[in-house]
């Protein structure tokens, strides 16, 4: 069963596989940690968490990602992550 709801306040226990897709980069880091510790604390050991994002490629390589960073970034305050970026956390 397919469950979707307002990640801030809720999100269901008891999933098998819990699907992130293009969520974490509308966020801050501190609003994006936020949501992934809310999802985990819903998590079972069983459960899986499925992370969908773009990543960007090194900064002076064009990519579609660079479009949407612009946009997340003015209207959401939000940002694209690269490579390196995400594996410093």
């Amino acid at each position: 069963m397919i469950k979707t709801g307002p990640f801030f306040e809720e999100v269901p226990g008891g999933g098998d596989l819990y699907v992130l897709k293009h969520v974490v980069h509308d966020w801050h880091d501190e609003e994006a940690q936020a949501v992934l510790r809310r999802v985990r604390a819903a998590m079972s050991p069983e459960s899986r968490l499925l992370l969908v994002k773009t990543v960007l490629p090194p900064l002076n390589k064009g990519h579609f990602g660079k479009l949407l960073d612009l946009d997340v970034l003015i209207f959401m305050g939000g940002k694209e992550r690269t490579i390196e970026s995400s594996q410093s956390r």
